[in-house]
């Protein structure tokens, strides 16, 4: 990756060192809630007997073994949280709210393709003191869940008067059982709350995601998960039903395709998404026509009828129902499509709207 010339593009700040590493998983339940501006405590100075190396042991996926270790940890905790709320926003598209992460002094912040929703949206960004800018959705990695945002640019210049800009870190160095901390804004912004803090241990690293104990609510979506060096190294995703099943993008699969979502690029279906219109066609026949069309289907609330052969998909001609089929899985649940059809030897157009069969 040429970070020089990302960097031209707008991209980040700098890029966070690298961790301690520690192999060293230890069943150890300790999860903070840190609510709203996450004032330090009257720690005493002198309890802190914990060296940085100690610490930064700890934090690699060692264990507290003492008091001290313990308040080393809430004080490092506590100062950290107080300096990542500048970079965590609130993020509105549509009726979708959820969260991200400034990471450019240009405007870029990244969140979750499920908030960013679709490409050339408008966004409405809330920063930590409650001012609000106008940004626009840009490129989004479904497959991985990925989605970036940028303030426009004739906002850039209020907005740098409240935002803080997040480093950029690895999600290839996390390892197992190091300490992650999770900001976001639960159920949208809350002048009198803040963001919502949460520390927790990593418990797998794959390349699709990253599953740690740090609970998530809805609206964390979208929203930063911080080593404790203060870098981004993933995006929260998707929740799970338990405590230990929560799953956040690795940032490495935004540095890994920036290009393509600076450009506006939108490619791939999220986890689970099966898009469909709910027609089904002759294999054989040598046109896309329909043999059968679901009721209830966004074919059915369409209008295609039984006997329709479909010559065109949004831009593209049509010569047969397997090239159909392939159009249908690239679009999105909630895309509309124009669909032309001959019928009776008359061409008509209808605006089909594109379903999740997996819900």
């Amino acid at each position: 990756m040429n970070l020089k010339h990302n960097m031209s593009r707008g991209y980040g700040k700098i890029f966070c060192g690298g961790h301690a590493r520690s192999t060293k998983l230890v069943a150890l339940s300790i999860v903070l809630l840190l609510v709203g501006a996450v004032r330090a405590t009257a720690v005493d100075q002198d309890d802190l007997r914990v060296t940085e190396t100690a610490l930064q042991s700890i934090f690699a996926g060692g264990v507290p073994t003492s008091v001290e270790d313990l308040k080393a940890m809430e004080s490092h905790q506590q100062q950290l949280a107080n300096s990542l709320q500048r970079s965590t926003v609130a993020v509105q598209v549509g009726v979708v709210h959820g969260s991200g992460v400034i990471i450019s002094e240009s405007g870029y912040l990244l969140t979750a393709a499920h908030v960013a929703s679709h490409r050339d949206q408008e966004a409405i960004i809330t920063f930590f003191d409650g001012a609000k800018v106008r940004g626009t959705t840009l490129g989004l990695n479904r497959n991985r869940d990925a989605g970036l945002i940028k303030v426009n640019a004739s906002e850039t210049v209020e907005a740098a008067r409240h935002w803080g800009v997040a480093k950029m870190g690895r999600s290839e160095s996390v390892e197992v059982g190091q300490w992650l901390m999770s900001l976001g804004h639960p159920g949208g912004f809350q002048a009198d709350r803040g963001a919502v803090v949460r520390v927790g241990r990593v418990l797998e690293n794959q390349d699709e995601y990253i599953q740690t104990d740090c609970k998530l609510v809805g609206g964390d979506s979208g929203g930063p998960l911080f080593d404790m060096n203060g870098c981004v190294v993933g995006i929260h995703s998707r929740i799970g039903n338990s405590l230990a099943n929560n799953l956040h993008v690795p940032v490495d699969n935004f540095l890994n395709t920036w290009e393509r979502l600076v450009d506006g690029n939108v490619w791939g279906n999220l986890p689970g998404v099966s898009p469909f219109i709910g027609i089904r066609g002759d294999a054989q026949a040598e046109n896309a026509i329909v043999v059968q069309v679901f009721p209830g289907t966004p074919a059915a609330d369409a209008g295609i009828k039984v006997g329709d052969v479909v010559v065109r998909f949004g831009s593209h001609r049509i010569s047969d129902f397997d090239s159909l089929k392939q159009l249908v899985e690239k679009t999105h649940p909630g895309d509309e499509v124009t669909v032309r059809l001959r019928r009776n030897q008359a061409l008509i157009d209808l605006g089909v709207i594109i379903g999740d069969l997996g819900s």
